[in-house]
Protein backbone atom coordinates (compact mmCIF):
# COMPACT_ATOMS: atom_id res chain seq x y z
CA UNK A 1 0.00 0.00 0.00
CA UNK A 2 1.57 3.59 -1.05
CA UNK A 3 -0.32 5.30 1.73
CA UNK A 4 2.55 3.46 3.95
CA UNK A 5 5.18 4.87 2.38
CA UNK A 6 6.68 8.17 2.87
CA UNK A 7 9.61 10.11 4.20
CA UNK A 8 12.20 8.02 1.70
CA UNK A 9 13.64 10.62 0.61
CA UNK A 10 15.81 10.94 3.57
CA UNK A 11 17.06 7.53 3.74
CA UNK A 12 16.83 7.06 0.09
CA UNK A 13 18.39 10.14 -1.98
CA UNK A 14 20.17 8.43 -5.01
CA UNK A 15 16.56 6.39 -5.37
CA UNK A 16 14.13 9.35 -4.83
CA UNK A 17 16.23 11.42 -7.56
CA UNK A 18 16.05 8.06 -9.93
CA UNK A 19 12.35 8.06 -9.07
CA UNK A 20 11.87 11.31 -9.80
CA UNK A 21 13.83 11.32 -13.53
CA UNK A 22 11.54 8.39 -14.21
CA UNK A 23 8.17 9.47 -13.23
CA UNK A 24 9.90 12.95 -15.49
CA UNK A 25 10.38 11.01 -18.39
CA UNK A 26 6.88 9.19 -18.15
CA UNK A 27 5.36 12.84 -17.84
CA UNK A 28 6.69 13.99 -21.11
CA UNK A 29 9.47 16.75 -19.76
CA UNK A 30 11.37 18.03 -22.75
CA UNK A 31 14.53 16.08 -23.64
CA UNK A 32 13.55 12.84 -21.96
CA UNK A 33 12.91 9.63 -23.43
CA UNK A 34 9.08 9.89 -22.70
CA UNK A 35 8.73 13.44 -24.53
CA UNK A 36 9.79 12.58 -27.96
CA UNK A 37 7.44 9.54 -27.95
CA UNK A 38 4.10 11.46 -26.23
CA UNK A 39 4.82 14.74 -28.35
CA UNK A 40 4.96 13.09 -32.19
CA UNK A 41 1.90 11.54 -30.53
CA UNK A 42 0.12 14.33 -29.42
CA UNK A 43 1.36 16.27 -32.58
CA UNK A 44 0.19 13.97 -35.27
CA UNK A 45 -2.96 13.39 -32.80
CA UNK A 46 -3.35 17.07 -33.48
CA UNK A 47 -2.69 17.23 -37.36
CA UNK A 48 -5.01 14.83 -38.27
CA UNK A 49 -8.08 15.94 -36.54
CA UNK A 50 -9.18 12.39 -34.88
CA UNK A 51 -12.40 14.55 -33.69
CA UNK A 52 -12.42 16.32 -30.26
CA UNK A 53 -14.23 13.03 -28.36
CA UNK A 54 -10.48 11.52 -28.96
CA UNK A 55 -8.75 14.45 -28.70
CA UNK A 56 -9.97 14.91 -25.33
CA UNK A 57 -9.72 11.86 -24.10
CA UNK A 58 -6.16 11.62 -25.16
CA UNK A 59 -5.50 14.97 -23.15
CA UNK A 60 -7.16 13.57 -19.92
CA UNK A 61 -5.14 10.44 -20.00
CA UNK A 62 -1.69 12.67 -20.14
CA UNK A 63 -3.32 14.91 -17.27
CA UNK A 64 -3.66 11.28 -15.24
CA UNK A 65 -0.41 10.11 -15.98
CA UNK A 66 1.27 13.47 -14.46
CA UNK A 67 -1.70 13.67 -11.47
CA UNK A 68 -0.33 10.02 -10.53
CA UNK A 69 3.31 10.19 -11.39
CA UNK A 70 2.77 13.62 -8.73
CA UNK A 71 1.09 11.29 -6.08
CA UNK A 72 3.19 8.81 -6.31
CA UNK A 73 6.62 11.40 -5.56
CA UNK A 74 4.46 12.79 -2.50
CA UNK A 75 3.53 9.99 -0.80
CA UNK A 76 6.08 7.49 -1.67
CA UNK A 77 9.15 10.43 -1.14
CA UNK A 78 7.67 13.59 0.57
CA UNK A 79 4.56 12.48 2.70
CA UNK A 80 5.06 11.30 6.27
CA UNK A 81 6.35 7.38 6.86
CA UNK A 82 3.00 5.98 8.28
CA UNK A 83 3.73 2.27 8.30
CA UNK A 84 4.86 0.24 10.99
CA UNK A 85 8.72 -0.57 11.98
CA UNK A 86 10.54 -0.62 9.29
CA UNK A 87 12.95 -2.87 7.67
CA UNK A 88 16.68 -2.25 7.59
CA UNK A 89 17.78 -1.63 3.78
CA UNK A 90 20.30 0.27 2.92
CA UNK A 91 20.99 1.88 0.13
CA UNK A 92 24.60 0.89 -0.20
CA UNK A 93 23.82 -2.25 -1.41
CA UNK A 94 24.69 -2.19 -5.14
CA UNK A 95 22.50 -5.07 -6.25
CA UNK A 96 20.01 -2.70 -5.40
CA UNK A 97 20.55 0.45 -6.46
CA UNK A 98 22.48 -0.61 -9.68
CA UNK A 99 19.87 -1.41 -12.03
CA UNK A 100 17.72 1.78 -10.78
CA UNK A 101 20.93 3.40 -11.65
CA UNK A 102 21.29 1.96 -14.76
CA UNK A 103 17.41 2.45 -15.91
CA UNK A 104 17.73 6.17 -14.86
CA UNK A 105 20.85 6.37 -17.14
CA UNK A 106 19.26 5.28 -20.25
CA UNK A 107 16.14 6.63 -19.82
CA UNK A 108 17.87 9.81 -19.42
CA UNK A 109 19.67 9.38 -22.98
CA UNK A 110 17.40 7.22 -25.10
CA UNK A 111 14.85 9.73 -25.69
CA UNK A 112 17.66 11.97 -27.57
CA UNK A 113 19.61 9.04 -29.49
CA UNK A 114 16.51 7.12 -30.56
CA UNK A 115 15.12 10.57 -32.02
CA UNK A 116 18.16 11.22 -34.14
CA UNK A 117 18.63 7.52 -35.05
CA UNK A 118 14.26 7.26 -36.32
CA UNK A 119 14.25 10.33 -37.99
CA UNK A 120 17.34 11.09 -39.75
CA UNK A 121 16.37 14.36 -41.49
CA UNK A 122 14.08 16.79 -39.47
CA UNK A 123 10.00 15.75 -39.30
CA UNK A 124 8.12 19.20 -39.58
CA UNK A 125 4.75 19.32 -38.50
CA UNK A 126 3.03 22.46 -38.76
CA UNK A 127 1.22 23.26 -35.73
CA UNK A 128 -0.84 26.44 -33.64
CA UNK A 129 1.27 27.72 -30.92
CA UNK A 130 -1.03 26.76 -28.55
CA UNK A 131 -1.07 23.11 -29.50
CA UNK A 132 2.46 22.61 -29.69
CA UNK A 133 2.30 23.93 -25.70
CA UNK A 134 -0.98 21.70 -25.16
CA UNK A 135 1.18 18.97 -25.03
CA UNK A 136 3.70 20.22 -22.21
CA UNK A 137 0.82 21.40 -20.33
CA UNK A 138 -0.89 18.38 -19.96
Amino acid sequence: DIRSFGGLSLNFPLVTVCMNLANLSLCGVPFLAGFYSKDLIVELACQYSWGVFILCMMFICLSLTVLYSVRLTYLSFVGVYNGGPSISVCESDYSLIGPVVILSFVSLISGPILSWLSFPAPVLIFLPVFLKWAALLF
